[in-house]
C-alpha cells in the first residue's frame, strides 16, 4: 500500500522458493483480506483469486477454479526460456 489519507506504506518481502534441485518455482504473493479490498475482490465471498501477467502487469480477480501448486523442477527447455527472458529485461 502506498501512503493515502494518512495511511503508512506497508512493503513485504517474499523470497523465491525454489525445488530440490535449485530450479526457480515462483514465490508468493502475500496479500491482507484489507489489500484484496483494495484491489476489488471480496475476501469472505471469494475463496479463489485468478493471477494473470499481462503486457508487465500483475491482475488479479475473483476465480473459480481450484488453486494450483507446481511441485516438480523445471524441464531444460523452461529454464533456458527464463534465462532468455531474464537476458531480455536486464538489458530492457
Amino acid at each position: 500500500m502506498f501512503e493515502d489519507e494518512g495511511e503508512e506504506e506497508v512493503v513485504r518481502s517474499a523470497r523465491i522458493t525454489r525445488h530440490r534441485d535449485g530450479t526457480p518455482v515462483g514465490t508468493g504473493i502475500h496479500l491482507t483480506a484489507t489489500d484484496l479490498l483494495q484491489l476489488g475482490i471480496d475476501p469472505v465471498d471469494t475463496d479463489v483469486v485468478d493471477i494473470r501477467i499481462q503486457d508487465g502487469s500483475l491482475h488479479m480477480i475473483p476465480g473459480d477454479g481450484e488453486p494450483v501448486i507446481i511441485e516438480r523442477g523445471a524441464s531444460e527447455a523452461k529454464k533456458e526460456e527464463w534465462q532468455e527472458a531474464k537476458a531480455v529485461y536486464d538489458t530492457g
